[in-house]
């Protein structure tokens, strides 16, 4: 049954549609970052990375090629203040006409202050942290002072930790991009309004309720396929960009520490970027199947694709709006970006941990709904007569 639940969902329309998204998704992409792979583009990342290679390995010759810089960043700055003669400027290192030595020597230097000063930020947190619960006394069970004990107990374990400077281009890239949600949210509703629709537009919602299999084992099969359906899909329109990016901007090694990305300095868990990525993947299925869900129910408490498919875009303009939405759960970044957690009834609980419990609320009842809900009632009520 779950074979042809899939393949009723797969028809010609809906597979033309999710190509359509997925190749809109994927040539914003490449209108954002193709020009990254060019041979420009890796020009200028082979040329950022000897530089931080020799800051790391070489350092008499990066301090001669720095003094060099500061030197015509001088000049540079005089001519500017006070207009004697002509300068120009003499690139040395890398020469195109949108990118020249200024532009990777901030690109470098910017890299290298930020990894040098990671744990000097995290030890400020600390200090500001151990402050503020000399402030508040012993205060126990108290939501801030809880939190700030828990700051410190996650902060604490990061303190040692170092950052080396290295060359995390595309990760940051990949990590930031807005299409792939935006588009893949589009395919899941296309989806998830057709789950319990496709019998009633082809009339055949009767017999389901009369059948051998038709309640049950027909909506687990639904329920089954959909979620079959929406490993693959956020597989294709999020795994599928990291191919495009590895091609142009390039990937660093995904077993170094996820610190060393610019959007989780201040991240509190200890994950690789490989390891981060496996749970934004699994997240992102959860968050996605939820919303397909809620989709299919809708369309089964009204009965039409077109007030389906408008009330779901209401949600979302409505989400779009809210500091903390739909939107910002399907990216999940922020719930890694540093520590957050959550006064709930004066009880401190972890984002992370609060957002799973939401989440797995939310389907569980979508679920049951999507389960014990008719499919057409005023038909079963027919047929029951």
């Amino acid at each position: 049954m779950l074979k042809w639940e899939i393949r009723k969902l797969c028809t010609r329309f809906t597979v033309i549609s999710i190509l359509v998204l997925l190749l809109l998704n994927l040539t914003t992409i490449l209108i954002l970052h193709g020009a990254e792979g060019t041979e420009s583009g890796k020009l200028i990342r082979e040329a950022r990375a000897e530089l931080i290679d020799a800051y790391h390995n070489d350092r008499e010759t990066y301090n001669a090629l720095y003094a060099d810089y500061q030197k015509q960043s001088a000049e540079y700055e005089n001519w500017l203040m006070y207009g004697d003669g002509g300068f120009t400027w003499d690139n040395k290192l890398i020469d195109f006409e949108n990118y020249g030595d200024r532009q990777l020597w901030n690109d470098v230097l910017s890299e290298i202050e930020r990894a040098e000063s990671y744990n000097k930020d995290i030890e400020k947190v600390l200090r500001e942290a151990y402050a503020r619960l000399k402030e508040l006394g012993d205060r126990r069970g108290d939501y801030t002072y809880e939190y700030q004990v828990n700051l410190i107990l996650h902060y604490e374990e990061l303190a040692e930790m170092q950052i080396t400077p290295q060359d995390v281009l595309g990760w940051n890239e990949y990590f930031s991009l807005v299409s792939p949600v935006i588009f893949l949210t589009m395919a899941m509703i296309l989806i998830g309004v057709q789950l319990f629709l496709n019998e009633k537009q082809a009339r055949f919602t009767s017999i389901l309720h009369v059948c051998r299999y038709g309640e049950a084992r027909t909506r687990l099969a639904k329920i089954g396929s959909l979620f079959c359906i929406t490993v693959v899909l956020v597989s294709a329109f999020t795994l599928l960009p990291l191919v495009i990016l590895a091609f142009t901007t390039g990937l660093s090694d995904s077993n170094q520490v996820i610190q060393a990305l610019s959007n989780f300095e201040y991240c509190h868990l200890e994950l690789t970027i490989l390891e981060y990525l496996l749970l934004r993947f699994a997240a992102n299925v959860l968050v996605f199947f939820v919303l397909a869900l809620l989709t299919a129910v809708l369309g089964q408490i009204t009965g039409s694709f077109v007030v389906t498919i408008g009330g779901m875009l209401v949600f979302l303009a409505v989400n779009a709006v809210l500091p903390v939405g739909f939107f910002t759960a399907a990216f999940v970044n922020y719930l890694f970006e540093r520590y957050r957690a959550v006064n709930f009834f004066g009880i401190h609980i972890p984002a992370v941990l609060f957002c799973i419990l939401l989440i797995a609320v939310i389907a569980a009842g979508a679920f049951i709904l999507a389960m014990r809900m008719k499919i057409n009632l005023r038909e079963y009520r027919w047929i029951e007569k």
